[in-house]
Formats: structure tokens, sequence, C-alpha cells
């Protein structure tokens, strides 16, 4: 792609998979940046990615105001999802894009449907369990990811975790 002006970023399309309940799955494609705007919004729902779709290149005010629309505002801080995740006036959407690109690893992504014969386990526990054991993970990992991070630790520290 050619040169960006300073109002475009480049960064992945990648569809995420919106877990609001056990019936509720909702799945999106979206800009990486978006992703932590989603789990803002529905802090109580899983948010995995399931697939990077493609690069593509985006119009930061155009987008800014496309997920303000969205998304809307918090109800209990009083200031939007936006502004919320990436400071005012989108200040920090290139910040937020890097450290999710530098999180994303497409190796995580391959095969990466999160079917539920693989685990009953949603994605909020398998964090906890690893938050428990002190193993960091990248915070776009999908389920897949963190399951192969806790299948990495000795079973006594996995009895821990669960104990």
């Amino acid at each position: 792609m050619g040169k960006l002006s300073r109002d475009e970023i480049e960064t992945k399309r990648v569809v995420v998979m919106l877990r609001k309940d056990i019936t509720t799955h909702i799945p999106m494609e979206v800009p990486l940046f978006e992703i932590p705007v989603i789990e803002a919004a529905f802090p109580e729902a899983d948010v995995d990615i399931v697939r990077i779709v493609g690069d593509a290149t985006f119009n930061i005010p155009e987008e800014l105001e496309r997920m303000d629309k969205k998304y809307g505002m918090h109800p209990e801080i009083k200031e939007s999802y936006i502004e919320h995740v990436f400071g005012h006036g989108g200040r920090d959407v290139a910040r937020v894009t890097k450290a999710l690109e530098e999180g994303l690893e497409s190796a995580d992504l391959e095969g990466a449907e999160d079917t539920e014969e693989v685990s009953d386990e949603t994605v909020s526990s398998l964090r906890k369990k690893l938050d428990k054991l002190g193993i960091e993970y990248a915070p776009t990992a999908n389920k897949s990811r963190l399951l192969k991070l806790l299948a990495s630790v000795e079973p006594e520290q996995k009895q821990r975790a669960t104990g």
C-alpha cells in the first residue's frame, strides 16, 4: 500500500466471535483496533479472534465516528466507549493498534474456530486460571491459544489454579 496520511492507519481486518451467553454467538468482521471497544461495550461477553481476513487501511476520524455511533456512551462513566478506550479525540488509536498487532500471533489462529468440543471453559475462565498461575498471555489470545498455554503448565501448578 502507498504512503499513509496522518489520518490513516493500516492494520489487520479480523473476524471475531462475540459470545454474549451460551446461545448468543455473533460473528463480526472488524478492524483489529475495534476489539477493545467491543470488550468495553460488552464486558460480560467473550470476544475471540477467529481469523485474520487481511490488511486494510482505515481513516481514523471516520472509524472513530462510525464506532461512536455503533457503540455509544458508557452508562456509568458518562463518556463514549471510544474515548474510554482511545483517549480524548482518539489520540491513542495508533498505540492501542500497535499493542494489539504485537500480541496477535497468526499461528494461534490456524484452525482456531474455537469449537466447544475443545473445552467447555470460557475464555474468561481460562484467563483467570492463567492469571492465578502468573502466566502472561496476549490480550488478543483466543481460546485455543489460552488452552495451549494452560496445557504447557506442570500438573501440580494446574491443580493449584483450579483448586
